[in-house]
């Protein structure tokens, strides 16, 4: 095996250019458009105001915010149908924004009402299911008084 140190590898000619300064990692970003705050219709348009006199987070950022929250309560109630198949109607949402533009704010107004009956449905999930599991037990201790008894 024969070592070859740098000083005796020759650079290549491109290298040896003289070369502009190297492009920058990121690009600077186009202004953006205005949020189409209309289009959230006339409820969702003055929810996104007040938060927005409240929280004072960006515009598009709350709009982002009710409409996932709007999304997330149609979900149940209607599915999608093209060419007679049927789908979830369900949208999957990100929000880019800057440490401190006030995302978490946003989601947590927007979702106040969805994580409300999250909580009664977690209340009754729990009375349901001690009821499942005393009825559980029950059908068990009889399935084996059945199967034990050799008469039945």
């Amino acid at each position: 095996m024969t070592v070859v140190s740098s000083s005796q590898v020759s650079r290549p000619s491109w290298a040896e250019e003289d070369r502009p300064d190297p492009l920058p990692l990121s690009r600077e970003f186009d202004p953006p458009t205005p949020y189409p705050l209309e289009a959230l219709g006339p409820i969702g348009t003055g929810v996104v105001q007040k938060m927005h006199e409240i929280i004072q987070a960006p515009v598009a950022l709350i709009g982002q915010s009710i409409l996932a929250a709007m999304n997330q309560v149609a979900q149940p109630h209607a599915n999608v149908i093209v060419d007679g198949r049927v789908s979830p109607l369900s949208e999957f949402f990100l929000t880019l924004g800057e440490s401190g533009e006030r995302k978490s704010a946003a989601d947590g107004w927007a979702l106040a009402g969805v994580r409300a009956r999250q909580r009664i449905l977690m209340q009754q999930f729990v009375v349901y299911r001690e009821t499942y599991e005393k009825s559980a037990e029950i059908y068990e201790a009889a399935a084996k008084r059945i199967l034990a008894d050799k008469k039945n």
